[in-house]
């Protein structure tokens, strides 16, 4: 598992921030974990089977977590609140 900064293009790089961002946003407006489709309407994906790939390489290198076959359980780790938040300090 590589540093998601490092290891990603430009392009896919942008969009599993965005991703991430989403989820910590949508987690803090109402305090439970945006659906797939919210996801792909936020970052404009134009089909769920995308943000699927997105989400299980996000869990795969350890930026969040959820339960299989169970709705709405997405959740930023504590490695994807670190980097969104040096992302804000800079």
């Amino acid at each position: 598992m590589g540093n998601i900064v490092q290891t990603k293009t430009h392009k896919a790089l942008q969009r599993r921030i965005a991703i991430l961002q989403f989820i910590q946003a949508y987690n803090t407006r109402t305090a439970f974990s945006p659906t797939f489709r919210d996801i792909a309407r936020a970052v404009h994906f134009a089909s769920i089977a995308s943000v699927h790939s997105y989400v299980n390489a996000l869990r795969a290198e350890g930026y969040i977590t959820f339960n299989d076959g169970q709705p709405r359980t997405l959740a930023l780790t504590e490695k994807a609140k670190q980097l969104l938040n040096t992302l804000e300090e800079n």
